[in-house]
């Protein structure tokens, strides 16, 4: 018997109006766009970058993720985003 994992992915740091008419579940095809990074004033300061993260189980969360941790929760944190 097979078993499979369920993986969300965490886009970080993008442009919110790219973001704009996709919906969850959409199937993409490679070499697509599905968004743009988002510049400074609208990702927190940051330089442009793209943070992409992995997670297994969402805790109940929904839409906006924390993509950052307390060094005290990492390994709680390694187990609900593994480093693959």
């Amino acid at each position: 018997m097979t078993s499979q994992l369920t993986f969300y992915m965490l886009y970080g740091h993008l442009s919110r109006d790219s973001l704009y008419g996709l919906t969850i579940g959409e199937l993409v095809t490679a070499g697509v766009g599905i968004a743009r990074l988002g510049e400074a004033a609208v990702n927190g300061d940051w330089l442009l970058h793209l943070h992409f993260q992995l997670i297994l189980d969402m805790q109940g969360r929904w839409g906006d993720y924390p993509g950052v941790f307390k060094k005290s929760e990492r390994e709680q944190w390694k187990r609900i985003c593994p480093d693959i």
